[in-house]
């Protein structure tokens, strides 16, 4: 019926020619509730439309008012932002020549600061010596350097220069002594190795006397933990962990980062490349040295000690030998500790199967005695040899038992290490 196309003349007839009198009716009555509710429904919406269209008038009005208020505090704004701008273009031309002057000031006094700075330079470099405060002492040298690379030619600055240049060579002297000096930690080796480096050291110089130095470090640490027989697995290991990985680790990343990741350009082209297979080689050849360490410290004690501890103490050095695996890119750790588990299992086996041979001999060399000495009443003597059997079965199982749960250990998952499936079928077999 909404529609334009609607003929109410032809749905009229429809109507009266299909429908019942009744049905008209209750048609006639839908029609006009229908109607009705359409004519409240319109209404309502006239009525809120008007409401909305009255406060939408309302807030123009209150627009167009706060606009004529902003439009003047806006034109007021821009008054005084007028006046302020003549103010600044006073003050700046006030201020013009005093701003020359002030910039010539200010540079004359920088220059003062520096030349302050270079006559006091030879007295302060000599306090920072005695007070061992090297590191100071080599970048305020450094720092000057560079003034008297542009001024170094005034009659005025050339002795200072050679003053400086004098004691610089002395500290050079001495750092180079104390570098070949025994006891110095790992950590006190790469920081003058650094400070000669700035002070003009040839770097593949640095590097082959750097190595050589730190390999004796490292031989004081491998000795100080040949002695260290007392102490249980995991004591040892951590002082080895504690000591020489770390003093190894910290030559190593300084080493890398000061000959390896640097370009030099008055060296070889192939510096870092040689530097770096130097490096691996020192890297491998201590990392031996201390593995070898710890085999023998294993192997000596193999059924003497708790299997448990010595496991976890290799575990502890499992996982740090991984983390040295990552600390540079280039270096390969060629030894690991599954290979000293490994061996330290097979040791083990060996040890427990000579202890259950020994127990086995024994038993039956008591069985034997004990039936010579028995009556030969042949009943008596069958009960008496099946008791023996009896208890020589359990007594045999439980060493077996205890012994594979002693095995076990290896195999647990909880390990930072992986004997690999080949690994256990040759333990089983055993």
């Amino acid at each position: 019926m909404d529609t334009t196309a609607f003929d109410s003349e032809v749905y009229l007839e429809k109507l009266l020619k299909d429908y019942s009198l009744k049905q008209i009716m209750d048609t006639e009555a839908a029609v006009v509730k229908d109607t009705q509710t359409l004519h409240s429904d319109m209404q309502t919406l006239v009525y809120e439309n008007y409401n909305k269209f009255i406060s939408a008038t309302d807030t123009i009005r209150k627009m167009k008012n706060d606009f004529k208020q902003m439009e003047s505090d806006m034109n007021l704004l821009k008054e005084k932002m007028g006046t302020i701008t003549n103010f600044s273009e006073q003050i700046t031309g006030t201020l013009q020549g005093t701003r020359s002057q002030l910039c010539k000031l200010s540079e004359k006094h920088s220059l003062l600061k520096r030349l302050q700075f270079l006559s006091s330079l030879p007295a302060k470099l000599k306090e920072h010596i005695e007070e061992q405060n090297y590191v100071q002492c080599v970048q305020d040298y450094v720092h000057a350097k560079k003034v008297f690379e542009q001024y170094g030619q005034q009659p005025s600055f050339d002795g200072i220069r050679k003053d400086c240049d004098i004691i610089m060579a002395d500290l050079k002297q001495k750092l180079r002594a104390e570098f070949h000096m025994s006891g110095k930690t790992a950590e006190t080796l790469t920081k003058m190795g650094d400070l000669l480096l700035q002070l003009g050291e040839k770097p593949s110089d640095m590097a082959a006397e750097m190595l050589v130095c730190a390999s004796k470090r490292l031989h004081e640490q491998i000795v100080m933990l040949q002695d260290q027989t007392e102490r249980d697995m995991i004591e040892f290991v951590d002082l080895g962990i504690d000591g020489f990985l770390r003093d190894l680790t910290l030559v190593v990343t300084a080493y890398y980062d000061m000959f390896v990741a640097k370009h030099y350009d008055g060296e070889r082209d192939d510096f870092q490349e040689v530097a770096l297979k130097e490096l691996n080689s020192f890297l491998n050849e201590n990392i031996d040295k201390y593995m070898t360490l710890v085999q023998d410290r294993v192997e000596s004690d193999i059924g003497l000690g708790d299997t448990h501890i010595m496991l976890r103490a290799l575990d502890r050095l499992h996982r740090r030998l991984l983390a040295m695996r990552n600390i540079c890119c280039g270096l390969v750790i060629q030894r690991n500790t599954v290979d000293i588990i490994i061996s330290a299992a097979h040791q083990l086996m060996q040890t427990h199967s000579k202890a259950l041979k020994d127990h086995f001999a024994d038993s039956l060399s008591s069985v034997r005695l004990s039936l010579v000495s028995t009556k030969s009443d042949a009943v008596v003597s069958g009960v008496h040899l099946n008791d023996l059997i009896t208890n020589l079965y359990v007594t045999l199982m439980e060493k077996v038992r205890g012994v594979l749960q002693d095995l076990l250990i290896f195999l647990q998952t909880d390990w930072s290490f992986n004997i690999k499936c080949d690994y256990k079928g040759a333990l089983c077999v055993e």
